[in-house]
């Protein structure tokens, strides 16, 4: 889990987990997944019906263009800041005053993916620090979790690797 071979862009659900939580209402259930990051949201939290969600092709959340200006991610020059805590991201002209700097998403990461380079986590207001914190048991929960799922994913691909040498020694 994490690693990435040189040159190859990480593919959401298969080189890293989506989050089991809503990155707007923070509950579980039926959640959308995106097609380029870990994050997911409850169709309804995004104003849509899951069957609409339902027939999208590659669906991109909000962490992937700018709330304010709309720019993606290159035509914002190659970096959007992420709210850690709410699906908000905002280019560097739109950049909320009171944000925050995080870096880093910890709970991304324990998920396996890769910190993207066209990417800054913040908190991007007085809000969303005040709900980190609220949120820390179930963030820290959640990289527990993800980080447990990385172990045992290791441990079941060492046994499956020396099984299957065992078959080719003859043993």
């Amino acid at each position: 889990r994490g690693g990435k071979p040189r040159g190859r862009l990480q593919i959401a659900g298969k080189d890293y987990a989506h989050m089991d939580y809503c990155q707007v209402c923070w509950d579980g259930g039926e959640l959308l997944c995106c097609d380029w990051c870990p994050a997911s949201v409850h169709p309804a939290c995004i104003g849509i019906e899951m069957k609409q969600a339902a027939h999208l092709k590659k669906w991109a959340c909000s962490h992937h263009s700018c709330a304010m200006c709309d720019r993606n991610t290159s035509a914002a020059g190659g970096l959007l800041f992420r709210c850690e805590v709410c699906p908000g991201a905002y280019c560097e002209d739109c950049l909320p005053e009171e944000h925050e700097m995080v870096g880093e998403c910890d709970h991304f990461k324990a998920m396996g993916q890769i910190h993207p380079k066209q990417a800054c986590f913040i908190l991007c207001s007085r809000a969303c620090k005040e709900l980190k914190v609220q949120l820390r048991p179930v963030l820290e929960q959640l990289i527990s979790d993800a980080e447990k799922l990385g172990e045992q994913a290791v441990r079941a691909a060492l046994q499956r690797e020396r099984m299957e040498g065992e078959e080719g020694s003859g043993e």
